[in-house]
């Protein structure tokens, strides 16, 4: 039943798969290939059209009945709940604000950020770009907590994943510390020159979407 789901078109997304989707994720043996399944229908594409078809697709996934509060039990053990996460926030203002009010997102999502890096630290990005999103961050000490941590990085060799991590880390930093302090986050060399790459990027026009080895260039692309 799973892999048949799978096989929807995102633009198009039935309520009917949906609602299976949500009912799988509490299954032990189908939480993995529906989250997959989900997330991958939050995915955006390219385009205005396809941006505002997404949006739409991400706002149904948040509100059906105790999808997120599922998701969220995930967070800490399954890295495709946080790619869940991760897809609805990026693409959907009102779907990262119910995932905020989901109860435990929070905390599961500091837990997450210690396993699944890469993509918690995309959630944190997208949270701290909204009002609802942010307030909770700062209110949950994630700038201490996880985000300084992490940034706190010697001058050495970084993978393309560890890379875009500091980016993310510092693009939120930016967003919270100003939010917060009205100031700006310490100068971090490794994260600035992260940074730098992003914007190169962006400069470029470069933005794919294969995980880990072009990271950087889909932050350039980011909203």
């Amino acid at each position: 039943e799973i892999l048949r789901v799978t096989g929807v078109q995102t633009c198009a997304l039935p309520i009917y798969a949906l609602e299976a989707l949500s009912r799988s994720i509490q299954n032990e043996s189908t939480s993995n290939a529906a989250l997959r399944a989900i997330a991958q229908a939050a995915a955006n594409t390219d385009g205005q059209s396809a941006a505002q078809v997404s949006e739409r697709i991400c706002q149904s996934i948040a509100e059906m009945p105790g999808l997120l509060d599922s998701v969220v039990q995930r967070l800490e053990t399954d890295v495709d709940a946080v790619r869940l996460v991760n897809n609805l926030a990026a693409n959907c203002k009102r779907s990262a604000e119910l995932f905020v009010l989901a109860a435990g997102s929070m905390d599961a999502l500091k837990a997450s950020s210690r396993k699944f890096k890469l993509h918690s630290f995309g959630v944190i990005n997208h949270l701290s770009r909204c009002d609802v999103g942010s307030k909770a961050l700062v209110a949950h000490v994630f700038i201490d907590d996880v985000l300084h941590p992490a940034l706190d990085v010697k001058n050495e060799p970084l993978t393309v994943e560890q890379e875009a991590t500091i980016a993310r880390g510092t693009l939120a930093l930016a967003n919270l510390t100003g939010a917060a302090t009205h100031s700006c986050p310490s100068a971090n060399r490794v994260a600035l020159e992260t940074i730098v790459k992003v914007l190169d990027h962006a400069v470029r026009g470069e933005r794919r979407s294969e995980e880990h080895t072009s990271e950087l260039q889909s932050l350039a692309g980011s909203r």
